[in-house]
């Protein structure tokens, strides 16, 4: 097995950036909560951007999954 680190919130807000040219979004408090606990890693974050173009659809759906995985 190859370890991967977790991804933190600043990997997530440098993935937002280059996937969805986010630097902001009103779900990144939100996500930022979520991301705390290490349930995700770099390599999932963009997994799921690379489902879609729509940035808002992206972002929603990340949140899903990093509730589902700290649950």
């Amino acid at each position: 097995h190859i370890y991967m680190g977790f991804c933190s919130f600043q990997g997530f807000k440098t993935l937002s950036q280059n996937y969805l040219g986010l630097d902001q979004h009103h779900l990144f408090p939100q996500i930022e909560q979520l991301i705390e606990g290490n349930v995700i890693t770099p390599a999932q974050v963009a997994e799921e951007f690379m489902k879609t173009v729509d940035a808002q659809l992206a972002m929603e759906t990340l949140v899903q999954l990093l509730e589902k995985l700290r649950a």
